[in-house]
């Protein structure tokens, strides 16, 4: 029984050996088999990339405010009229109807629109 359930666990090593996980060293040690603990494992902070797109959500809500508030004080040239203006309404086209808050981004097309909007507005 010992011998087959010794055989078990070294089939499951092995196979989660194969399957890339580099943690899993398997040696023998008087018939004791020897793993590699990373203690610093589980301890990172989490990186999201949607907490970042929801701050640039809200920092495009802020600038595109500012952006209005220019153009209807009529702080600019007229030259620059027109291009504020088509800055303006392509992010007006983007949000459409939709509530303006940090979940906006939350749907990949609306996260699509926005960068494009971004990386062509200008």
């Amino acid at each position: 029984m010992k011998c087959l359930l010794s055989s078990v666990i070294l089939s499951t090593l092995l196979a989660t050996a194969s399957e890339g996980n580099q943690a899993v060293r398997i040696g023998k040690r008087s018939d004791v088999l020897v793993g590699r603990h990373d203690p610093n494992r589980g301890n990172a902070s989490i990186y999201t990339s949607m907490q970042e797109m929801e701050a640039f959500f809200t920092d495009e809500i802020e600038y595109v405010e500012d952006l209005r508030t220019v153009y209807e004080k009529k702080l600019i040239s007229q030259a620059g009229k027109p291009v504020i203006a088509a800055y303006i309404k392509s992010f007006e086209d983007v949000v459409g109807d939709q509530e303006e808050n940090e979940t906006f981004v939350h749907n990949p097309l609306n996260a699509y629109n926005l960068v494009r909007h971004i990386a062509v507005g200008w």
